[in-house]
């Protein structure tokens, strides 16, 4: 196996005295919009890119909840600013009050996917998705008005996500 340096080069980014542990609470986010990742965090499921966004996220006024098991042990050092860490949930217990916190759930996998099932709970819940388009997400693309299946580029997942941003609810255009 590579070096753990090799498979995420932004560990340089994660640099603290002490190891992160997950949040235990929800922050009031009245004025943020907020994104979120469900899954394993892995390289392969996009995790690096949504640590290259960190920055941009504060820019932008964004907060990126990310929702999983550190598999990869990849926040081992910290997290930057623009970044949190809700550690793991339970779908069976936890998915509703996550995603009624949620204004869009993030994607930016480069992994092979079948039908994930975070999507579909995340769409059967009334919140939009952005993903990019790993294997059989390119299939589902403009099946549903709370999907969006981009190709993998930071320039049109920021574009995106901005215009998600903009745009009212799946609720409100109802």
């Amino acid at each position: 196996r590579p070096p753990r340096s090799t498979l995420f080069p932004y560990t340089t980014l994660f640099r603290s005295s002490k190891a992160i542990q997950p949040l235990t609470t929800g922050r009031d986010h009245s004025n943020k919009f907020v994104v979120g990742f469900f899954g394993r965090l892995l390289v392969a499921k996009g995790v690096a890119t949504l640590v290259e966004l960190a920055p941009w996220f504060i820019e932008q006024g964004i907060e990126c909840r990310l929702h999983g098991t550190d598999t990869e042990h990849l926040l081992a050092g910290g997290l930057p600013p623009g970044l949190s860490w809700l550690g793991q949930y339970n779908a069976q217990n936890d998915l509703d009050h996550l995603m009624n916190d949620m204004d869009l759930v993030i994607m930016p996998t480069t992994f092979y996917e079948g039908l994930p099932i975070v999507m579909c709970e995340a769409i059967s819940r009334g919140v939009p998705v952005l993903a990019y388009d790993g294997g059989g997400l390119r299939d589902v693309r403009g099946m549903h008005c709370d999907l969006r299946v981009i190709s993998p580029n930071i320039k049109d997942l920021k574009r995106e996500i901005i215009q998600f941003k903009n745009t009212p609810s799946s609720a409100e255009r109802r």
